[in-house]
């Protein structure tokens, strides 16, 4: 219960310039305001949370999600990743390490990143679509714009047939392209044998990491030579 600001009996009205003090009638409201002017003010409209590390790192995976969709529906049939046809787990974390790298080139994802939290979370997330009203269901507002705006800093293009890949781009998929034929455990063991094997994982937490992921992505498709 509320009391009066004047007399201290129970009060339902409130000052509607700073909404904190009450009164019990608008006659002692207006006896006390030249004492209350001193400190009413409106308001002040509190500052929207921030985000926690956790949801900024779901946020940039599944901005990966809705682009993959975008690219095979809006995108000339662009696809990629969960959408290719018979895709593996293997072309699947493939296709998430190339957006990963570009991420890290064109600074979306800072230094200091958690790789380990950041892989461990996209493990269960990848493997599945991620549509528009799946993004408006999960982040609210206008989720949806963000997650594509983020996706076109990644890549330089935006999800539309016969946009020409910025050379960057083109490079990162070339050198990645590369490891189609080689399961991540061999390249690990490659690497144990002959350091620098595995150049390519560096500036994205490790290829360990990435091995990690391969092994415990969650999805119902058979993982073809490598399973």
């Amino acid at each position: 219960m509320q009391h009066c600001a004047f007399c201290g009996k129970p009060a339902t009205k409130r000052c509607s310039r700073c909404q904190a003090a009450f009164y019990c009638s608008a006659e002692h409201q207006k006896a006390d305001w030249k004492k209350h002017k001193a400190t009413c003010a409106p308001p002040r409209d509190e500052p929207p949370p921030q985000p926690t590390a956790e949801e900024r790192e779901e946020f940039i995976i599944d901005s990966y999600r809705l682009r993959a969709d975008d690219d095979c529906v809006y995108g000339g049939c662009n696809q990629h990743g969960i959408y290719l046809d018979y895709s593996t787990k293997h072309e699947i974390v493939l296709d998430f390490l190339i957006y990963c790298k570009m991420a890290v080139r064109n600074g979306i994802i800072p230094p200091g990143w958690n790789w380990e939290r950041f892989l461990g979370r996209a493990a269960s997330l990848i493997a599945y679509a991620f549509e528009k009203s799946d993004a408006h269901d999960k982040w609210a507002g206008f989720a949806a714009r963000e997650l594509r705006c983020i996706a076109e800093r990644v890549y330089g293009t935006v999800a539309i047939p016969f946009e020409e890949s910025p050379e960057a781009l083109i490079a990162v998929t070339k050198a990645v392209g590369e490891l189609k034929v080689t399961p991540l455990d061999a390249l690990l063991e490659s690497e144990r044998r002959t350091p620098g094997a595995a150049s390519l994982f560096q500036d994205v937490g490790g290829l360990q990491l990435w091995a990690i992921l391969h092994l415990r992505l969650e999805t119902d498709r058979p993982d073809g030579p490598f399973t």
